[in-house]
């Protein structure tokens, strides 16, 4: 990559690497301490006090819709204005953002209060456990309006580029929620402790976020009579198309399992999800490099630096073209195994439904061409374009639904598949590159030649490879798996560096790191 960021040259491609390996870190640890904690925390807490947790979780968790994309549009306006060193305007942003979001925190501790009052009356929850649900709805409630309360600051994060900062407070304060949690259990405080170990974790979070924050951008100045109305109805505009977005992308998920239930039958839903909960983490992999794309889009277009969009989203989509091609081959090459090792046959057999590894290898082919132009979508809503983003998107959505049902009878759980592929084909791969090229000026053609030749190249050498490493036979085990999934790693690695990158590149990423080492080896 020549220098996806533009201008700065090397420090600011390397910013650009860095922020996506911290993302991948963070992901990685929450998703490490998700899997060994959860089973932990049920067996400590008893199936009913767990159900209570979840339950609890799922009414919060529906607070990050109240602010309607406001956050998203904090980012957009902070971005721009810190890109152009506009710090007075950059405080205003921030000043409205923190009058709008406190309010909104208001508004949230008196809807806690009463869903902690409400809770045993809507829900079947024992007698011997409500008492202990109202104080566990009040404490993550709570948490919950401080975070809306403090949201405005991780934006600077975000606008700055620096998701590593961002990154380490993440996993630090993911791994003491994981400390205090195991304190709490093995103490003997049961869900009360639970609830206060997430909850004070989650509150020093961001509160650090807070204070870092503000050392990161000293400029800044939070000043309630700095809030204005015209900051206000522009943050708002935006957030509210990006709000639409996010709602699209839930409707994009979870319809498709509605029509399953209406049109099939339960079992076919549950069946369904086998597939769709797998893609969905393949997609959580490889989403760290559209999200570190996100805020430099909106820095280039902010600074009218044309040249510096162009190597974005050439070098950008180049790069997560080939991670994307690489794991999604690991994938569904090995998806058939997977899936058998882990919930065994009974649900490869195409009966009743289709295969589970068939249905998740057909969705693969949506993450592929999603994630062809990402990049793409991230330069559109970076550049303002985010109301011509959200139709598009939705768009896809009625396609999706739109062919469901029109396939569903005839092929069943493999038609609901397939009309996601078609959306994504249509929405994501052809749409996305001319919205670009009409209202950027970002050519689709030289899109295909700069950033989509080398990682086809890489793709056909990591399929021969993988195709051989196939050869030795399916593993008979985890230990089996895993080691066929190493070997391909380091294939997928190799190949990379040797052909997905050019000389120039190869000389600057591979050969000039492995200098300085040898350099300090002899030195040490």
């Amino acid at each position: 990559m020549a220098s996806p960021m533009g201008g700065r040259g090397m420090s600011r491609t390397a910013a650009f690497l860095r922020n996506i390996a911290s993302n991948w870190l963070g992901f990685a640890v929450n998703a490490a301490v998700t899997l060994f904690l959860t089973p932990f925390v049920l067996r400590e807490l008893g199936v009913a006090r767990y159900g209570v947790w979840v339950l609890t979780s799922s009414i919060i968790g529906y607070y990050g819709m109240l602010d309607l994309g406001f956050r998203a549009g904090v980012t957009q306006y902070l971005t721009r204005h810190l890109a152009l060193r506009e710090f007075a305007k950059a405080s205003a942003c921030l000043s409205t953002a923190v009058v709008v979001l406190g309010g909104v925190a208001t508004v949230l501790l008196v809807l806690t209060i009463g869903a902690a009052f409400a809770a045993p009356h809507l829900f079947q929850i024992a007698a011997d456990l409500r008492a202990e649900a109202f104080w566990c709805i009040l404490m993550v409630g709570a948490t919950s309006a401080l975070q809306f309360a403090l949201a405005p600051f991780p934006a600077v994060f975000v606008a700055k580029q620096r998701f590593d900062l961002a990154n380490v407070i993440g996993v630090a304060t993911r791994l003491l929620t994981a400390g205090l949690t195991v304190l709490a259990l093995k103490l003997g405080g049961g869900l009360l402790g639970v609830s206060a170990a997430t909850c004070g974790a989650t509150a020093a979070d961001y509160l650090i976020r807070f204070a870092v924050a503000q050392r990161l951008v000293p400029e800044l100045r939070i000043r309630f009579r700095d809030a204005d109305r015209a900051q206000l109805r522009e943050i708002g505009a935006f957030g509210f198309w990006n709000f639409l977005i996010s709602v699209n992308y839930y409707v994009y998920l979870h319809v498709p399992n509605l029509l399953v239930g209406g049109l099939m039958s339960v079992a076919a839903v549950g069946h369904y999800a086998l597939a769709t909960s797998l893609w969905r983490q393949v997609n959580s992999v490889l989403g760290p490099v559209p999200q570190v794309a996100y805020p430099v889009a909106t820095e280039l277009h902010a600074t009218g630096d044309r040249a510096g969009l162009e190597r974005l989203y050439h070098d950008g989509s180049r790069l997560t073209l080939m991670i994307m091609l690489c794991v999604v081959t690991i994938a569904a090459a090995w998806a058939e195994d997977f899936y058998r090792l882990w919930i065994g046959p009974k649900f490869l057999s195409g009966m009743p439904f289709q295969s589970v590894a068939l249905l998740f290898q057909v969705l693969l082919i949506a993450t592929a061409t999603n994630f062809t132009t990402t990049i793409a979508q991230q330069i559109l809503i970076g550049a303002g374009y985010v109301r011509l983003t959200a139709m598009a998107l939705i768009g896809g959505s009625v396609i999706n639904v739109g062919l469901s049902v029109a396939l569903i009878g005839r092929l069943g759980l493999l038609g609901v598949a397939i009309a996601a592929v078609v959306a994504s084909v249509v929405v994501d791969l052809l749409t996305m590159p001319i919205l670009l090229q009409r209202f950027v000026g970002l050519s689709a053609i030289q899109f295909v030649r700069r950033a989509c030749l080398r990682p086809l190249a890489v793709g056909i050498l990591f399929a021969l490879l993988v195709a051989g490493i196939r050869m030795s036979g399916h593993p008979a085990n985890w230990a089996a798996l895993l080691l066929q999934g190493a070997v391909a790693g380091i294939g997928a690695a190799t190949i990379v560096l040797a052909v997905g990158l050019g000389p120039s590149e190869q000389a600057r990423f591979v050969v000039a790191p492995l200098r300085r080492v040898r350099a300090r080896l002899r030195l040490s």
